[in-house]
C-alpha cells in the first residue's frame, strides 16, 4: 500500500497498521466490541478488509479524514452507530458513490446482535428446558416489551442528543446503564437538572419525546432504529438473569448471528459498497 507521511493526529499502532495492510481494505470502528464483532462476522474475508478502534465516534471522522488526505489508494473507510441520526443523514452516505462515512440504520452495532432469532438460540442453550420462551417470534415479543420499558430512558437521551447538536448546552451526559430507569421522578428530576430548566419543562420535552417514540416501538425492526442496543442488552440480562458476562454473552450472539445470516444492512455497508461485491449475485 502506498499510504504514507501520517501526521500525529493517528495513533503508533494505527500508522503501522496502515503500511501493513498491502491490498486490504481498512474500516475504522468505534470500539474494541466492534472490531471483535465484525472479525467474527467477517472472519473469511480478512484478507480482503481489516477493522480497527478508533476509541469513540468522535474520533472516527478525523482519524478517516487524516487517512484519506494521505493515501493515494483511498482505500479506507468508516462505520460509526446511528445513535439518534435521523434518516436523511442515515440514508445519504448510501446514496452517494464517493463515500467513505456510513451510519447503521439500526441505534448500534448490538442492535443488529439482539436478533430475536439469535437471542433465543443463546439462552435456550443457556436456560435448557427452564428456558419459558417457546420459540423466536415470542423472543421478539419479550425484546419489543423490553424497547417499550426503556422508552422514557431513550426519551430523556433523545432530547440530550438534540442539545448537544443544536441547543446551546454543549455535551449533557446521556444517562448510562447504572441509571434506575424504573424511577420516571427521579429520571424527570435529573433531566431538568442536566437541561439546566425547570421539572415541569423537562417532564413536557420527554412526553413529546415518548409520543413519537410510540409510533416507532411498533415492532423490533422499528424500535431498534431508535432504542439503544447496550442499554438493551443489559436489560436483558436483568430481565432474565443471565450469569455470564456481557462481552462473552456479545460474541456468542455474533457466532450465532454469523450463522443464520448477517442482516442485509451490515451486508450492503461492508460488502457491497466497501468489498465491491453485488449482493445480487
Amino acid at each position: 500500500m502506498s499510504t504514507r507521511i501520517i501526521r500525529p493526529l493517528l495513533p503508533d499502532n494505527l500508522t503501522r497498521l496502515l503500511f501493513d495492510l498491502g491490498s486490504r481494505k481498512l474500516v475504522l470502528v468505534e470500539g474494541d466490541d466492534d472490531v471483535e464483532v465484525f472479525r467474527i462476522w467477517y472472519r473469511d474475508r480478512l484478507s480482503q478488509v481489516e477493522f480497527y478502534p478508533a476509541e469513540g465516534y468522535s474520533r472516527v471522522e478525523a482519524f478517516l479524514n487524516e487517512i484519506l488526505d494521505n493515501s493515494s489508494t483511498k482505500q479506507a473507510y468508516a462505520l460509526i452507530d446511528r445513535d439518534f441520526r435521523n434518516e436523511t443523514e442515515v440514508e445519504a452516505p448510501l446514496t452517494d458513490p464517493e463515500a467513505h462515512l456510513f451510519i447503521l440504520r439500526r441505534y448500534a452495532l448490538e442492535n443488529y446482535l439482539l436478533e430475536p432469532i439469535a437471542v433465543f438460540e443463546e439462552l435456550r442453550t443457556y436456560y435448557g428446558e427452564n428456558f419459558a420462551i417457546v420459540d423466536s417470534q415470542a423472543m421478539e415479543e419479550s425484546l419489543l416489551n423490553l424497547c417499550n420499558q426503556l422508552k422514557p430512558i431513550i426519551a430523556a437521551n433523545w432530547i440530550f442528543w438534540d442539545e448537544n447538536t443544536t441547543g446551546d448546552i454543549n455535551s449533557i451526559r446521556y444517562f448510562d446503564n447504572s441509571f434506575p430507569t424504573d424511577d420516571r421522578t427521579l429520571l424527570i428530576r435529573e433531566t431538568a437538572r442536566r437541561l439546566q430548566c425547570l421539572e415541569a419543562e423537562a417532564e413536557q420535552k420527554i412526553v413529546v419525546k415518548e409520543a413519537i417514540l410510540n409510533q416507532i416501538l411498533v415492532n423490533l425492526n422499528s424500535a431498534y432504529t431508535r432504542v439503544d442496543g447496550k442499554r438493551l442488552q443489559a436489560r436483558l440480562f436483568r430481565e432474565y438473569r443471565i450469569n455470564t458476562t456481557e462481552k462473552h454473552f456479545r460474541r456468542l450472539l455474533a457466532r450465532t448471528v454469523r450463522q443464520i445470516g448477517l442482516h442485509h444492512d451490515i451486508r450492503t455497508i461492508v460488502e457491497e459498497r466497501i468489498l465491491g461485491q453485488n449482493l445480487g449475485e
